[in-house]
């Protein structure tokens, strides 16, 4: 049963974003120190993980290999009992997964970018069937 999969952009070409598999698919503002902040519920951490498909193929493969990538707005980050997800541009604190839902992560986005587009509603009955 994954924990977090990959999803393809409804809006912009060759954009992905990391979310966890089960959600309420809500929005809301919170307010910061420097005005507000958009939130919402798919976020694996305080920000969107999302870029490009090769920055997303790049995380399947350090995940395969037990290794760490960043980049602008994804990263994932190897420790010892599994990994930290985030933006290294936007986050404030990381979202965690254990090595088995990293692995199946991976899966999820080795096929959602091979052109398998997962759709929220996809998402959830793959959850449900699993």
């Amino acid at each position: 049963m994954p924990a977090v999969v990959c999803i393809k952009s409804d809006n912009l070409p060759d954009w992905y974003t990391i979310e966890l598999a089960v959600h309420e698919n809500k929005r809301w503002m919170e307010p910061t120190d420097y005005g507000a902040k958009l939130m919402y519920s798919g976020r694996i951490s305080d920000a969107c993980v999302e870029g490009t498909s090769e920055e997303m193929l790049a995380i399947a493969a350090a995940i395969k290999t037990r290794q760490s990538v960043s980049f602008r707005r994804c990263e994932a980050d190897h420790v010892d009992n599994g990994y930290l997800l985030s933006s290294p541009r936007n986050s404030q604190e990381p979202g965690f997964i254990s090595f088995s839902e990293a692995d199946a992560l991976a899966e999820s986005i080795t096929s959602v970018v091979a052109g398998i587009k997962l759709t929220r509603e996809q998402a959830v009955a793959e959850e449900i069937d699993s």
